[in-house]
């Protein structure tokens, strides 16, 4: 992905030739930092530039090292297991959209020596952008296969809809929206199914929560479309507070129950569409290995709203690194996905 920011401001101030003197044109203003200079090898370690290892909020450390303590063996039974990569980074710009992703294994399975069981994806799908998260039942002994599954699958099934649901979103059409966006999560849902069988597996061996956004890669349209099965979080972060998309004004979850999974047990795909964003909003998808210590832990969300709820936006190491913060007793795998609402 590219940005698109030169263009259009080019455009607007091609140079002229005014009968009278006018003001210059105000600058641009980007999402993006400016680039710093290097500094030697010998001034890195106290650079500003130099991140050091991952940050903790509270009195204590976390018990657990800060990163893998050994290397994934590819002499272990599951191949497929072994060989995830322990952190995935991603991201990009589209329209006015700026995009960031991490997915990072949590503490105690880095100690166990157990794999990464949340997934993410972040691609162009027809005239839409998918961004999805997936976390795999814990319980399961193969449900990294499904978390990594669901999203292929599901990009498989909105592809042949895609048109369509852009066209629900343009419209604020949430209604055939959420009928279409179920029928492609219960598509997925039953090629995930399958794939387990062909594996000689049963169907729950796979279990997998889901969310994800559906976002116009039309610039003029505003409106994104969520679906989730599962528990997680959608926050939006606006000028430093954090509110959850997920709930009633009561503060009682509406979107889906924990119990809830894919390719089954569920009933159906919860799904809305996001109408009311603002310029500057960043709207926040995460598997519970975030958005627990985010709703417990103020000063997390106090950390995370200065760095995430300004310009500029970050950029991709520097996600990654502000994703990883830490706090005592949340050591699951977590994976988010930030978007940054542009002007």
């Amino acid at each position: 992905m590219t940005t698109e920011y030169s263009a259009p401001y080019e455009s607007v101030y091609a140079p002229s030739e005014p009968a009278v003197p006018v003001p210059p044109p105000a600058e641009p203003v980007s999402l993006f930092k400016p680039a710093r200079a290097v500094p030697s090898a010998a001034g890195w370690a106290d650079s500003e530039l130099n991140p050091g290892p991952a940050p903790h909020i509270g009195r204590k450390a976390p018990a657990y090292p800060p990163e893998p303590a050994g290397l994934p063996s590819a002499s272990a039974p599951d191949l497929y297991a072994s060989l995830l990569p322990d952190t995935v980074l991603d991201g990009g710009t589209f329209g006015r959209v700026v995009v960031r992703a991490a997915s990072v294994r949590g503490d105690s399975h880095r100690y166990a020596g157990e794999c990464r069981q949340d997934a993410l994806l972040v691609a162009e799908v027809g005239e839409l952008a998918l961004l999805l998260v997936a976390d795999g039942v814990g319980s399961q002994p193969h449900s990294q296969r499904g978390s990594n599954g669901i999203g292929r699958l599901l990009a498989k099934q909105i592809r042949n809809k895609a048109s369509a649901l852009s066209g629900y979103l343009a419209r604020g059409d949430e209604t055939n929206f959420a009928g279409l966006v179920n029928n492609a999560v219960t598509e997925a849902a039953a090629e995930l199914k399958q794939e387990a069988e062909r594996q000689g597996l049963p169907a729950e061996a796979y279990s997998t929560t889901m969310r994800a956004l559906l976002v116009p890669l039309d610039p003029d349209v505003r409106v994104r479309g969520f679906v989730s099965v599962g528990d997680g979080g959608l926050l939006r972060l606006r000028e430093g507070v954090w509110t959850p998309l997920d709930r009633t004004t009561d503060a009682q979850p509406v979107i889906d129950s924990a119990t809830d999974c894919l390719p089954g047990p569920y009933q159906h795909a919860h799904a809305r569409l996001i109408s009311d964003g603002r310029p500057a909003d960043v709207l926040v998808l995460c598997t519970d290995g975030f958005s627990l210590p985010l709703a417990g832990e103020a000063e997390m969300r106090e950390l995370l709203a200065g760095q995430w709820g300004g310009r500029p936006v970050p950029g991709l190491a520097e996600f990654l690194w502000q994703t990883q913060v830490r706090a005592r007793s949340y050591d699951d795998d977590r994976t988010v996905i930030c978007l940054w609402e542009g002007h």
